[in-house]
């Protein structure tokens, strides 16, 4: 069935965005950037202030690792390049072929070459908020409020996601920061458990076996630790700290201390790893939360995010990313190879780049933001390939608005995200989605 679409209208700020974008090309207009044989797929009108539930859908569920590439992976530069494309826009990179016939993806992901049939790729996600932290909210949130301020009133997917699994003892969302950027905080991550690394100030790990952050450290007396946090709510109650702040924290409290027991914690071990396993992963903050990511799913965590905030390269891209590709192709394809079916995996950032080069201070070239096309990769559902560029970079065909993404990663979990209405027609309305699931 054809998918019903339409065009998207371009706000004043906006293009004001894409003129910039375009005086930092060579021979490219505003018009020209825009003007494309793509439209935009349809998302019914929704409330994002609204009542929303999260309730399962009748499918099995599985737990999600959820990567975010933020600062905007190019992703001609990785799962979506253009070999017929001018050397310009090609970038430095080739591509090779993988075990999907017709596919082709970075040589430096020679790992992911072989295993990219056991992935669906979506290669046609589209907005026009070329900023970061916009972009940001547009995928968490669904909105495309220009007012970052007001953005914890829009609840971001991880917090229902969260709400959900504590409400109904499922466990915690956790989040693993390899690097220290904003943009999680922006989005309202202050309600799951942060993760962070365990690093000395000279950048080195404390302890390499424990390269991340456990709340409590693994000697504890769960014991003690329990009557101490009982006693905790106790006092508050005698001081009568009640209300939404006081019952947030104490549920962030019996969330850490539920990392602190048993399996949970000891997933943070690294020394308990076997050698040849620990190995295949990149001995890097992002290689190390990911071992530990899947550790954490073997004994029951439902949610985990790894937030990898590197990926701006608006110059040195080549020597960039000939050090970043090839971690995340280790990391990938030991994700895959340890988690097979068990998990959903699911890799995606706030915009890709621009599809010309272009050239900073002088430095080499590197790409400027690009939120005309972008990719989500998802392991553990099949294998599809959606969508395609062509070689001037823009979508050719039908293009998905990123706004999706919150209610896809739902429904790749088991789960949908349900808006309650009162009007006549349509009582509960379910969050369209991506159609990879």
């Amino acid at each position: 069935m054809k998918i019903p679409h339409i065009h998207t209208q371009i706000s004043r700020r906006n293009f004001l965005q894409v003129l910039g974008l375009a005086t930092a090309t060579t021979a490219t207009s505003p018009n020209e950037l825009y003007s494309s044989s793509s439209t935009v797929s349809t998302v019914p009108r929704f409330d994002l202030r609204a009542t929303h539930r999260v309730v399962p859908d009748g499918r099995s569920r599985k737990p999600v690792l959820f990567i975010w590439l933020g600062g905007g992976v190019s992703h001609i530069d990785s799962f979506c390049p253009l070999p017929g494309a001018p050397e310009n826009i090609r970038g430095p990179f080739n591509s090779i072929p993988t075990r999907v016939p017709g596919l082709r993806i970075s040589d430096q992901l020679p790992l992911m070459a072989r295993r990219i049939h056991e992935t669906a790729l979506l290669k046609n996600i589209y907005h026009t908020e070329p900023e970061h932290r916009l972009a940001t909210n547009i995928a968490f949130t669904g909105s495309d409020s220009q007012n970052v301020e007001r953005v914890p009133i829009y609840k971001p997917f991880t917090t229902r996601f969260d709400k959900y699994l504590s409400d109904n003892n499922l466990g915690r969302h956790m989040i693993f920061k390899t690097h220290y950027g904003n943009f999680y905080e922006a989005m309202g991550a202050y309600d799951s458990l942060i993760v962070y690394r365990n690093k000395n100030e000279n950048n080195t790990y404390r302890d390499p076996d424990r390269p991340y952050w456990s709340p409590f450290g693994e000697d504890v007396d769960i014991e003690r630790l329990q009557g101490q946090t009982a006693l905790l709510g106790r006092l508050n109650s005698a001081r009568n700290l009640r209300g939404p702040q006081f019952d947030r924290w104490d549920e962030l409290v019996r969330g850490a201390v539920s990392m602190s027991v048993g399996d949970l914690n000891k997933a943070f071990d690294l020394s308990r790893v076997e050698p040849r396993v620990r190995d295949r992963y990149p001995n890097t903050d992002f290689g190390n939360s990911a071992l530990i990511a899947s550790r954490l799913i073997d004994v029951g965590a439902q949610f985990i995010t790894l937030s990898d905030d590197r990926w701006d390269d608006h110059s040195e891209i080549e020597r960039e990313l000939k050090v970043k590709l090839p971690e995340l192709d280790r990391i990938l394809a030991s994700l895959i190879d340890d988690l097979g079916d068990r998990a959903v995996i699911v890799v995606a950032s706030e915009f890709g780049r621009l599809p010309r080069q272009t050239h900073t201070d002088g430095r080499a070239p590197g790409r400027n933001h690009w939120p005309f096309s972008n990719f989500m990769l998802v392991h553990g559902i099949g294998q599809k390939v959606i969508g395609e560029l062509d070689n001037s970079g823009r979508i050719r065909g039908t293009a998905f608005d990123a706004k999706l993404l919150g209610p896809t990663i739902f429904k790749l979990a088991g789960y949908e995200l349900v808006e309650e209405r009162s009007d006549r027609e349509l009582t509960n309305y379910a969050m369209p989605y991506y159609p990879i699931v």
